[in-house]
C-alpha cells in the first residue's frame, strides 16, 4: 500500500489539481515514457560513440539530454504543451537524422522505425486530427529517408557486419513495439480506471437525487420522530462533529438527569461534568477508541442535579462521510440502576452460595450436562485427589465402580438418577463412588437442579454425604439380626429334631416292644427248655455226661449272648437316636486301619472265604472317630459274609481322592429287593429274602448313624441276586 502511493506520487509529479482526468491520464503517460526513451537514447548514444561513430552517437544522447531537461522544466514551469510538441518533434526527426548519419536503412538496421512513435505520441497527447498530421509527417520523412539512402551511403560509407545488423534491427523493433505496448496497457488500463471513476460518480449523482427526495421523507416525519423520542424513557440524542454542538435531545433527559432541556443545548461538556468521578477515567479511554471503532457501549454512574447517583448504559455511534470524516454523533441512553442494584444483591448472593459451597463439610460440586465443572475441596478429600483437576470433565461413571450394588450399571444409572432430578427438582438415593486407590465407598447423594441460562444445558447441585459408619452399623446389625435368626433356626430345628427323635423313640419303643417279644421269645424258650431238661435229669438221678452237660450248657449260653447282643444294639440305637452318641476324632491312617480290619477279619474265617483289599490313590490320614468307624466297618463286612456263603469272596475298597474319600464293601451275595432299598436303613427292618438269615435288623441303622456322626455319607446300591454294594464317603 505504501509503495503503490509513492509510485502514484511519482507519476503524477506534473499535474496540477486543476487538471480534469484525461488530462491527468496524459501527463502520467508522458512521466511513464520519459524513463524509457533517455534511456534508450543515452544508451545508443554511448553505443554508436563506443564504436567509433561519434556524429551517429551525438543525436541520440542529445535527445536522452533534452528529454530529461525539457521534462524537469516541465516538472517546474508545468508547460505541459511545449514539452508534448518538443517530444513528437525530436521522435520524428532524430531517428531520421541518426540514420543517415549511419549510412542509409541497411547500415542502420531500421533505426527510423523509432519515428512511428511521433504521430503515436500526438495521439496520445493531442487529438485524431492533430496525429493524422504527424502521421503524414512520419509518411514524407520515411519516404525522403528512402530518396536519400543512396546519397548517405555513399557519403557515409560504413560496412557493419551481417550479425550486427540483424542484431541491431532486432534491438530496434523489440525496443519500439515493448514501448509502444507497454504504454497503450497502461492507457487503456487508466481508461478504465476513469470509467469506473465516472460511473461512481453517475451513481453519486443518481444517490444525490435519492437523497433529496429521501431529505423530503425526512422533513415529513420529523415530527412524527419527536412524537416517538418524547414518549421514550430512554434519552436520544445527537451532536455535531467537531464543535460537538447538541442538535437534538430527547424530553426523558430532563427526567434521567435532573436538567433543563436549554442547558443541554447551551453547554456542549454537561454530560461530562455529570460523570462520577470513579469511572470518568474509564470513559475517557473508551472515548479515545470512539473514532477508530465507530460505536461504543458503556455502563457508568452519573450524579445528577439533585445528586442522586444513577446507572446508565449508553450506546453512541459516530456518522462517516464518504471519505472517513466523523460529521455526526448520535446515541441513546438509558437508567439501569434498579437492574444494577439486582445485580449487586445477585452478586452477594453468588458470593454467599459460593463460601457456603466452599466451606461446606459435606461433598459439593455442580454437575453440567453429565460431567462435573466444579467442587469444593471436601469432595476432593474424599476421593483422595491432589487437586480439582482431577475431577473436571468427568462424569459421575468414571468415579463409580462398573456396577452398582443392584446390579445396575453405573452409566445406565446415572442418567436414570440425573434425569429424575431435572423431572422432579430434585433426588436422593445411595450411591458407590471408588476414591483416587481403588476404594469403594457408599455414600447418600442429593440433586438438585439448577437454572441455567442456555436451555441446552443442565445443571445439577451434587452433595454427598458418606455413609460408611451407618451402612457398617447397618451391616453390625443385620449380621446380629442374621446370627439371632440362625440360632432361632437351629433351636427350631433341634427341637424338631428333638420332638423327631422322641417321635422316633416312641415308634423304636413300640418296634422293641414287638421285635422284643418276638427276637426274645426263641433264647428264653431255649434256656426254659435247656433248664427244664437239667431239673429232669436232676430229678430222675441221672447222671448226665459231661459231653451232654457241654451242649445243654453251649445252648444257654449262645441263647444268653444272643440276647446280650441284642440288648446291646438297642442300647446303642437309643443314645444315637438321643444324639447321645461319644464322639472323640483322631488323625486315622486310613490304609493302615483297614489293612488291620481286613486281616482281623480274615484269621477268624475258617471256611476258606477271604476280603479282598483294594486301595485307588495316594494313602492319607483323616480326622475320624476309629471306634465309630470300625463298628460301621465290620457290620458291613460281616453283612457281606453272611449274605454271600458260597458265592465270590467279598471286596474292600479304599479310593482316595483329592476332595473325598470313598469306602465300599462289595458282596456277590443274595442281593436287596429294589422296593425295600429305601427302608433299608430303618431300625428292625429285615428285607423278606433274609428271614432264614439270624439277624435283629439293627446293624445298618447303626452302621448309618455311627457314619453320619463321623460326618460322612452311606448309600446301597443292589440287585437281586448278584449283590449289594455299601459305599461310604468323608469329604474333605
Amino acid at each position: 500500500m505504501v509503495k503503490g502511493e509513492k509510485l502514484k506520487r511519482i507519476l503524477e509529479i506534473g499535474c496540477i489539481p486543476s487538471d480534469t482526468p484525461e488530462e491527468r491520464l496524459r501527463k502520467k503517460i508522458m512521466t511513464i515514457m520519459v524513463i524509457p526513451y533517455t534511456l534508450v537514447g543515452l544508451i545508443w548514444g554511448l553505443y554508436f560513440m563506443q564504436n567509433g561513430n561519434v556524429h551517429s552517437g551525438l543525436i541520440p544522447f542529445f535527445y536522452g539530454i533534452f528529454t530529461l531537461t525539457s521534462f524537469f522544466y516541465f516538472i517546474y514551469t508545468k508547460r505541459f504543451k511545449i514539452f508534448c510538441f518538443s517530444q513528437v518533434l525530436l521522435c520524428l526527426l532524430c531517428p531520421f537524422f541518426l540514420q543517415l548519419t549511419l549510412g542509409g536503412y541497411s547500415q542502420s538496421s531500421g533505426v527510423i522505425i523509432w519515428s512511428c512513435n511521433a504521430p503515436f505520441i500526438a495521439l496520445l497527447f493531442y487529438d485524431n486530427s492533430y496525429a493524422k498530421k504527424w502521421f503524414f509527417a512520419m509518411i514524407f520523412i520515411f519516404l525522403l529517408a528512402c530518396f536519400l539512402d543512396e546519397s548517405v551511403r555513399d557519403y557515409f560509407p560504413k560496412e557493419i557486419d551481417e550479425n550486427s545488423s540483424v542484431v541491431l534491427f532486432g534491438a530496434n523493433f523489440i525496443c519500439v513495439a515493448s514501448l509502444i505496448f507497454s504504454i497503450q496497457m497502461f492507457f487503456f488500463n487508466e481508461i478504465k480506471k476513469n470509467k469506473v471513476e465516472l460511473a461512481e460518480t453517475e451513481i453519486l449523482l443518481e444517490a444525490s437525487k435519492k437523497v433529496d427526495k429521501q431529505k423530503e421523507l425526512l422533513i415529513a416525519s420529523k415530527d412524527r420522530l419527536e412524537l416517538v423520542m418524547g414518549s421514550l424513557e430512554e434519552v436520544v440524542w445527537g451532536r455535531n462533529l467537531p464543535d460537538y454542538q447538541m442538535q437534538y435531545v430527547s424530553n426523558s433527559v430532563v427526567k434521567l438527569y435532573g436538567f433543563p432541556m436549554s442547558d443541554w443545548y447551551e453547554n456542549p461538556n454537561l454530560w461530562s461534568d455529570m460523570i462520577h468521578p470513579d469511572d470518568l477515567t474509564h470513559i475517557e479511554k473508551e472515548g479515545e477508541f470512539l473514532f477508530t471503532r465507530g460505536v461504543t457501549k458503556l455502563e457508568y454512574r452519573i450524579v445528577t442535579l439533585n445528586k442522586e447517583i444513577k446507572w446508565i448504559h449508553s450506546t453512541t455511534r459516530i456518522l462517516k462521510r464518504a471519505d472517513g470524516t466523523p460529521f455526526f454523533m448520535t446515541g441513546i441512553a438509558k437508567d439501569i440502576t434498579k437492574l444494577k442494584e439486582s445485580e449487586f444483591k445477585l452478586t452477594e448472593s453468588e458470593k454467599n452460595y459460593r463460601e457456603l459451597f466452599e466451606k461446606s463439610a459435606n461433598p459439593a460440586l455442580i454437575l453440567k450436562n453429565n460431567l462435573f465443572i466444579q467442587c469444593n475441596d471436601a469432595a476432593i478429600k474424599m476421593l483422595g485427589y491432589e487437586d480439582r483437576t482431577g475431577l473436571f470433565n468427568m462424569p459421575p461413571h468414571k468415579l463409580s465402580p462398573e456396577k452398582q450394588p443392584d446390579g445396575q450399571l453405573s452409566s445406565e444409572k446415572s442418567k436414570k438418577m440425573n434425569d429424575i432430578a431435572y423431572k422432579i427438582g430434585s433426588n436422593r438415593f445411595e450411591w458407590n463412588h471408588v476414591k483416587s486407590n481403588g476404594e469403594v465407598f457408599p455414600v447418600e447423594v442429593l440433586l438438585t437442579n439448577l437454572p441455567s441460562e442456555n436451555l441446552n444445558d443442565k445443571k445439577l447441585h451434587v452433595v454427598w454425604r458418606d455413609i460408611t459408619e451407618v451402612k457398617n452399623a447397618q451391616e453390625q446389625l443385620n449380621q446380629l439380626n442374621n446370627k439371632l435368626e440362625e440360632k432361632v433356626r437351629h433351636r427350631t430345628i433341634e427341637l424338631e429334631e428333638s420332638l423327631t427323635r422322641e417321635k422316633e423313640l416312641g415308634k423304636l419303643k413300640s418296634t422293641f416292644v414287638t421285635t422284643a417279644s418276638h427276637q426274645f421269645r426263641t433264647p428264653l424258650a431255649i434256656i426254659q427248655s435247656n433248664a427244664e431238661l437239667l431239673e429232669i435229669l436232676s430229678a430222675n438221678g441221672q447222671k448226665i455226661e459231661p459231653e451232654n452237660y457241654k451242649k445243654v450248657s453251649g445252648r444257654i449260653k449262645k441263647a444268653i449272648a444272643k440276647m446280650t447282643g441284642l440288648m446291646e444294639d438297642v442300647l446303642i440305637l437309643g443314645k444315637t437316636t438321643a444324639g447321645k452318641t461319644q464322639y472323640n476324632t483322631e488323625d486315622v491312617a486310613l490304609f493302615e486301619f483297614c489293612e488291620k480290619l481286613v486281616e482281623e477279619f480274615n484269621e477268624l474265617k475258617t471256611d476258606g472265604s477271604h476280603l479282598n483289599f483294594v486301595i485307588k490313590g495316594e494313602p492319607y490320614n483323616l480326622a475320624l472317630d476309629p471306634a465309630l468307624l470300625a463298628h460301621s466297618l465290620s457290620n458291613l463286612i460281616s453283612n457281606a459274609f453272611k449274605y454271600s456263603v458260597g458265592k465270590k469272596n467279598p471286596d474292600l475298597t479304599i479310593h482316595f481322592k483329592p476332595n473325598e474319600l470313598v469306602l465300599s464293601i462289595k458282596d456277590y451275595g443274595i442281593g436287596i429287593p429294589e422296593n425295600e432299598l429305601p427302608k433299608l436303613f430303618q431300625p428292625f427292618f429285615r428285607a423278606n429274602n433274609v428271614t432264614e438269615f439270624e439277624g435283629t435288623g439293627l446293624g445298618l441303622s447303626i452302621a448309618k448313624e455311627y457314619i453320619e456322626v463321623n460326618k460322612g455319607n452311606i448309600t446301597a446300591t443292589s440287585i437281586l441276586g448278584e449283590g449289594s454294594c455299601f459305599e461310604i464317603t468323608f469329604k474333605i
